[in-house]
């Protein structure tokens, strides 16, 4: 802590904060409502900062943007049609893509200026994802995307924003208004998917509260968790839909369609079988 000249603020219960050494800004950005910086944190790696929160570093990216995208495409026999909210670093983009079965997937991100920072800064994290013909990019606040669009034909669902504690118009994503809005945009079979925040024992609270306002909305509402080492403590992914129980599709289906959309090679951290 001595040679550093920043740190990144990760508060853990209440009187517990975790402090990440910064080596250096790579690129930072800003809108009226949220803001996001790119920097090298010393020992992690690359990290994505939003909203004054770690989002996601080098050390563990691989497990994040595949926990948030595996579980819901997997669950779905078939999916084409994918809307991911949120750009992040482009990692989860390029998870949902090296799905064989997907031929379309639309981004809302506010940020412009995030996709071109991810883009020059952590261009291994998308690895041409954002380039892909199968990309399309809609800069705009998702609360209103989700109010205004009309395409009730996606098969698939991804949110990939801050947490509803880490300010920001993402908070107004977390709500039964929000949760609803993307129900009507899924096609039949369709499931929704979104960060749930601390699975820690510790400081539970966003968590019930989106799995209790997700279960007002979906009928079935599933959870899985991984340990993220940057965050020191498990996070978990919720997994929702009217049609389909991801905790009971067979792991021989789960093992068959992994190896059809080739992404058989992806880990299985922690087991990741939602319950």
């Amino acid at each position: 802590m001595r040679n550093a000249t920043l740190y990144i603020a990760e508060p853990l219960t209440e009187g517990v904060t975790t402090f990440f050494a910064a080596e250096r800004v790579l690129a930072a950005g800003a809108t009226a409502q949220d803001n996001h910086q790119i920097i090298e944190l010393r020992g992690f790696g690359r990290g994505l900062v939003l909203n004054g929160r770690l989002h996601r570093c080098d050390l563990d990216r691989e497990i994040h943007r595949e926990a948030l995208a595996h579980p819901a495409l997997v669950a779905h026999p078939h999916p084409k049609r994918v809307l991911l909210l949120g750009a992040g670093g482009g990692d989860v983009l390029r998870e949902i893509l090296r799905h064989r079965s997907v031929e379309r997937v639309v981004v809302v991100e506010p940020q412009s200026a995030l996709v071109e920072h991810a883009r020059a800064h952590l261009a291994d994290w998308s690895d041409g994802a954002f380039d892909d013909p199968r990309t399309r990019l809609i800069k705009s606040d998702v609360r209103g995307f989700l109010a205004d669009a009309r395409e009730a034909d996606f098969d698939v669902i991804i949110a990939d924003l801050p947490g509803p504690l880490d300010g920001g118009a993402a908070a107004r994503c977390y709500t039964r208004e929000a949760f609803a809005a993307a129900k009507a945009l899924l096609a039949p079979g369709g499931l929704f998917a979104i960060a749930a925040g601390s699975a820690a024992l510790t400081r539970p609270e966003q968590l019930v509260d989106c799995r209790a306002t997700l279960q007002d909305v979906f009928k079935t509402v599933r959870l899985a968790t991984v340990l993220l080492t940057s965050t020191l403590e498990p996070r978990a992914v919720a997994l929702a839909s009217d049609d389909v129980d991801p905790a009971a599709v067979p792991v021989g289906i789960v093992v068959e369609r992994r190896a059809e959309r080739d992404v058989a090679a992806v880990a299985q951290h922690a087991a990741n079988q939602p319950s």
